[in-house]
């Protein structure tokens, strides 16, 4: 079997020194080396260095990298590929890479590490292992593998939700992982109702570089200090859980917002929105005001796949937002 490891930095290729965490080129591969001691397989893993970067420092520069790394791979010569990413970012980058390459034929799979490889705690090695699991059993597709206490779990590319800012815990969009890998196996979790039609597809030559403006909700929101002057080919505006944002006030009011960018000629997108024939006021209010609705999927996803589409050639973003790519919209 022959696995190749596309090392781009992040926490699993640092070390601390003096209480500080920073990238070390030096230690990057050590990850595989472990992986060999322990084991003692016949694998033939190959290591090629994509970056070497603190995820939280990825731009669309890095992004167009890595893509253009592994579109050169010739995926005839390996039987699987794994990520090493940092965690901060992990989720944006899952899904750029399962949006791009979740038609692969061979699975590609991508891992981190809460801590430094050499400190206490650290599940930098187990994530990896599993990802090997993964791809022993060919199981094709792009996803993530991280473990905690006695589980190891596998979550698709485009439902990974970001860590939380304690427990440093991923989850999902829907609430469900994937699988989970047990005893060298990978379970299917069989409740993942991710819509698994892919009506679209993106190409690998695609260079990002127009820019998207991602903007968050929250209590007391004031839309006039917003600069509009260098206009982004678009904007994505998340809701609250319920489908919502306040409607109300001049300059405090979504609706609002929403019309002074389509009068600008700002493609205007919000998510994720609730399918449904019964809805909140202020959601009715949002669902009227011109925006796009993008329905049952993560903000994470639905920004990356602003990013591509808005840089991808004879595509109509407004219309294939809606078409599936890769498990990224939910029932």
């Amino acid at each position: 079997m022959k696995i190749m490891v596309a090392l781009t930095g992040g926490t699993i290729g640092s070390t601390a020194i003096n209480n500080n965490i920073n990238v070390n080129i030096n230690i990057m591969p050590e990850i595989v080396d472990r992986y060999c001691e322990k084991y003692k397989n016949d694998i033939g893993f190959t290591i090629i260095s994509a970056m070497s970067v603190l995820s939280e420092n990825i731009t669309y520069s890095e992004w167009n990298l890595l893509i253009k790394t592994l579109a050169n791979v010739d995926l005839d010569g390996f039987d699987g590929i794994i990520v090493t990413h940092g965690t901060d970012t992990l989720p944006y980058t899952a899904a750029l890479l399962g949006f791009v390459f979740g038609n692969s034929e061979i699975p590609i799979i991508l891992v981190s590490s809460n801590k430094p490889l050499d400190v206490e705690g650290s599940n930098g090695f187990r994530n990896f292992a599993s990802a090997v699991t993964l791809i022993k059993e060919k199981v094709n597709g792009v996803y993530a593998t991280v473990g905690y206490d006695d589980t190891e779990y596998v979550y698709s590319a485009t439902s990974l939700m970001e860590s939380d800012g304690y427990n440093d815990r991923f989850s999902d969009f829907s609430g469900q992982e994937y699988g989970i890998v047990q005893n060298d196996s990978f379970f299917i979790n069989k409740n993942f109702n991710c819509i698994h039609e892919r009506n679209l597809s993106i190409s690998k030559d695609i260079e990002l570089i127009n820019e998207i403006l991602f903007i968050s909700p929250y209590p007391n929101i004031n839309y006039d200090i917003i600069n509009l002057e260098n206009k982004p080919r678009a904007i994505l505006h998340s809701l609250y859980h319920s489908g919502t944002a306040c409607v109300v006030g001049k300059n405090k009011s979504l609706v609002n917002f929403i019309k002074k960018c389509t009068a600008l000629d700002i493609d205007f997108y919000v998510a994720p929105f609730k399918s449904g024939d019964v809805q909140y006021s202020t959601a009715n209010d949002i669902l009227h005001a011109g925006a796009v609705v993008l329905c049952n999927i993560s903000t994470i996803a639905a920004y990356v796949k602003l990013c591509l589409l808005y840089n991808a050639k004879n595509l109509n973003p407004k219309s294939d937002m809606l078409k599936p790519i890769y498990n990224e919209f939910f029932k």
